[in-house]
Parts: structure tokens; sequence; C-alpha cells
């Protein structure tokens, strides 16, 4: 049997992480599980239910303190980490996918942890309204990882997420 690997898509806001993180996992349901994030942020959808569990500013803080999180980030004013029980469970059974910032992987390294690292570079991609996430972008994007993989998604025309999922999927046979 392959060792189980932890899959973490890195890329800008509204690149399209759990667009691609949710066709992974349905691409191969019995190898690959989505890690579900805790997060502080709003429900946009019914769709972040498989990537998120929502929690309060309070609970998060005591997750942080007592050590429980793996990983931990504050991000244009909501917290983000992934419990690392959670993610133990997970990896117990199924290979584990999920969306990351390039803060994350290093904490993910930092714990002991070797994810494969897969970047999406966009193109024509549109910029986020919101100032404090195109903020927080630009510096995370400084923060410098190794990626095992990059994988293109084009926001210029109709077949480009196609694309990018199939690039993925390619990417992740290799391990799975």
């Amino acid at each position: 049997m392959k060792k189980r690997r932890l899959f973490t898509i890195v890329a800008p806001s509204g690149a399209g992480k759990s667009t691609l993180v949710q066709a992974a996992a349905k691409a191969f349901p019995d190898q690959l599980a989505v890690v579900r994030s805790v997060t502080t942020r709003k429900r946009r959808d019914p769709e972040d239910d498989l990537h998120y569990r929502f929690v309060s500013v309070s609970d998060m803080l005591s997750l942080k303190e007592s050590g429980k999180l793996l990983q931990y980030l504050k991000y244009a004013g909501n917290h983000y980490g992934v419990v690392k029980i959670d993610i133990d469970r997970l990896l117990a059974t199924k290979h584990g996918i999920l969306a990351l910032v390039e803060d994350g992987v290093s904490q993910y390294r930092d714990a002991g942890y070797d994810p494969v690292v897969i970047r999406v570079k966009t193109i024509g991609q549109p910029l986020f309204p919101d100032k404090k996430r195109q903020l927080a972008d630009v510096a995370r994007a400084r923060i410098d990882i190794n990626e095992d993989a990059t994988i293109n998604n084009s926001f210029k025309d109709v077949d480009g997420l196609k694309r990018a999922v199939g690039e993925l999927i390619n990417v992740l046979k290799e391990y799975v």
C-alpha cells in the first residue's frame, strides 16, 4: 500500500482552490477525503460545509490556546485552522486534500507532515473587491515554499477550469 499523503492546493483568494479540492475528492472517492478546517468566517453557501466547520472566535481561540490546532492563521479578519486529531484520523484511512496558503504549508512541515504542494497559477483571474484579501494575498505570496507540481487555472476561457481539474487529477494519479 502506498503511503497516505496530504495534498495541499495553494493559490490566491478566488483562484478556484475549493472547487479543485471538491473535484479531486469526487475523482478518487475511495482514496481521498477533504480535510475540513475550522473557521470563524461566515458560511457563504452550502458547499462550505464540505470544507469548513464553523466556530465562534472564542471557540477558535480556545482550540489554539489548548494546542489542538495543527495549523492556524488569521486572514482578512477571520480565523482558520485545522484540528490535529481530525487530520490524523483522516490520514489513518485515506489520503487528505485541502486548500492552504503558503504559511499553512510551512506550519504542516514544521509539525512533521510532508505535504504534497500543488500550486495553482491563475490566468485572467478577476481581482477580489476586498482590499484586505488583496493585500493579504500579496503578502503571503512572498513566502517561499517549494511546490511539487504546478497547474494552471484559466478564467479567460470556458474550459479553463476543466483543464485545471484534469491537470490536478493527473498529478494525483502519481500518488493515489
